[in-house]
């Protein structure tokens, strides 16, 4: 479960790391940043990061060994959130913080501000709305012709307005490449050549990474949104009068994103109960089962793939 309050790093993942996210809750307006909205020249854009990241070594440099780091971030990412926000604005912290070299901090802040909106316009801007289901994948108009196992496209989930984003993530597990860390104090860990190497460098579109959950023929209640080779993503829905079936199968998880169930077995006997907000891991022991719920419930079951 990630709860985003803030505008996280810019990455990317090794081929055959997807990635979906489903919108539990977010802010009116809240977004994230999914896949490029151009074609990317690599080159260019690697020396525009790496300069960035020279750009902000130097102004720590600036500051000097003792500088109050967590200070400079929360005096200066506001700043930097703000597209229309002028250098004026810090003139007396940056006055009173680099003293003779103001003129010098101003310009490289200026810099780093235009850096910070490059790379953010650089990407596609996805609105977050509760109970959307996102799949962050190399869409398959690009893997028909440049071939390749789909991999997860650049992102940087969460928003500079700092609007709050709730969402059940799934992926597989693997390494994450930074590309870009929004000019954050302290600096963390950035590999450019990694992540740009990784990533899909051809102009995508939001609509791209939209998935619509489709009914699934012969099991009432149970939707399907996701079916990679990596892993199939359903949407069960167990109500009042209509018990959902889970026939047996490999282990998987179960995530309640509303109501609570009780899971029976195919003999009858109780398993247990699921509120809203718990998960459970399924062994293969358990075999097939059934949810039940007083209420519409919605629970995300993931599992290996079908096939």
């Amino acid at each position: 479960i990630l709860d985003v309050k803030e505008l996280l790093s810019v990455q990317g993942h090794p081929p055959g790391n997807t990635e979906v996210y489903i919108i539990l809750d977010a802010e009116p307006g809240a977004t994230l940043r999914l896949g490029f909205s151009q074609d990317i020249e690599p080159e260019q854009l690697k020396q525009a990061l790496r300069r960035g990241l020279d750009r902000q070594s130097e102004l720590l440099d600036m500051l000097g060994p003792d500088a109050d780091v967590a200070e400079v971030q929360a005096t200066v990412a506001p700043w930097f959130a703000r597209r229309d926000a002028g250098a004026a604005e810090l003139a007396a912290w940056i006055e009173a913080r680099f003293a003779a070299r103001a003129a010098d901090a101003t310009a490289l802040l200026t810099e780093l501000k235009a850096l910070y909106w490059r790379a953010l316009e650089l990407m596609n801007a996805v609105e977050a709305r509760p109970g959307q289901v996102i799949y962050n994948a190399t869409p398959e108009r690009i893997l028909a012709s440049h071939g390749g196992p789909a991999s997860a496209e650049v992102h940087a989930l969460g928003n500079p307005e700092g609007r709050e984003i709730l969402a059940l993530e799934i992926r597989r597990p693997g390494p994450t490449f930074r590309a870009w860390d929004n000019v954050r104090f302290p600096r963390r860990e950035v590999d450019v050549e990694a992540a740009i190497d990784a990533l899909n460098l051809r102009a995508t579109s939001p609509d791209e990474f939209i998935c619509d959950p489709q009914p699934v023929a012969g099991r009432a209640g149970v939707r399907v949104s996701v079916d990679c080779e990596f892993f199939r993503v359903e949407h069960l829905a167990p109500e009042a009068r209509r018990a959902v079936t889970v026939p047996a199968s490999a282990p998987h998880s179960l995530h309640c994103l509303a109501g609570a169930v009780e899971a029976i077995s195919d003999t009858g006997s109780p398993i247990g109960r699921l509120d809203v907000g718990e998960s459970a891991l399924v062994p293969v022991g358990v075999g097939g089962y059934r949810l039940e719920s007083d209420a519409p419930a919605d629970v995300v079951r993931v599992t290996l793939p079908e096939s």
